[in-house]
């Protein structure tokens, strides 16, 4: 049995004939059929640990040949380059044989390098990732708490929640104040002034300060007692002013 040539180009169509001995020696055809024979052609892939990264992080790469049989390559490739927005090249590697058919590299990139699209080079193909400087993610804090309370409610429900504008939670500590003011305080503001020293603005009022860790939804639900704000007595506001604050993790 004889092995089928390579074909001269990309693909080839041969005819294969089957033949055999007639008992006067002599040869006929049995069958025959026409095959297309394809060149083996490898795809060699670059990939990057990310797609976007920030100055002064390192950059990891690997590079892999595979034949069409899914079978990895060690061939050399001969020049590996790395070259920043502005097609400089930035780093090189020369004659570089895979192990177990993979090439494993890096790059350390400076603390300002030039942002924008950087691109990896072979002889085969390029690969290309961006460096941009870090931007918080912008998210918004939402706060929900009852519209209205009596004297007859001994506690409330407030709920704050924030998200991303991709819409993923934040995760991070929630701290959010409730106050009622003193109409003390607000006259010795704006109503006659009181000796130095004395009855400073807000001394009086009352606060409700509390701070935890949002759940994996992002949100932080408490429930408040009401019997530590002056709900019957004149002298405070008829109403409670509820801020919120949250301090992103890892920030």
């Amino acid at each position: 049995m004889s092995k089928v040539p390579s074909p001269s180009g990309t693909e080839e169509i041969v005819k294969i004939e089957i033949r055999g001995l007639t008992s006067g020696d002599s040869s006929d055809q049995l069958s025959s059929k026409s095959v297309a024979i394809r060149r083996k052609q490898n795809g060699t892939f670059i990939q990057t640990d990310k797609s976007i990264y920030k100055p002064g992080q390192k950059v990891n790469f690997r590079i892999v040949t595979l034949s069409q049989d899914l079978e990895t390559s060690n061939e050399k490739y001969p020049l590996i380059e790395l070259q920043d927005p502005q097609r400089n090249r930035l780093a090189q590697w020369k004659d570089v044989v895979p192990n177990s058919g993979i090439v494993d590299l890096s790059f350390q990139l400076s603390p300002e390098p030039a942002l924008g699209t950087y691109n990896i080079k072979t002889d085969l193909i390029n690969h290309v990732f961006t460096v941009e400087e870090y931007v918080l993610p912008k998210f918004e804090v939402s706060l929900q708490a009852p519209p209205s309370i009596t004297v007859l409610d001994s506690n409330m429900t407030v709920t704050t929640c924030a998200r991303y504008t991709f819409g993923q939670p934040v995760p991070g500590t929630v701290t959010f104040k409730i106050c009622q003011k003193c109409w003390g305080s607000y006259w010795r503001r704006w109503g006659p002034s009181s000796q130095d020293g004395e009855n400073k603005e807000g001394e009086n009022d009352v606060c409700h300060l509390h701070t935890a860790k949002n759940d994996h939804s992002g949100c932080l639900k408490s429930t408040v007692d009401l019997s530590k704000f002056q709900i019957r007595n004149s002298n405070y506001d008829r109403k409670l002013v509820v801020e919120a604050f949250l301090e992103e993790e890892g920030t």
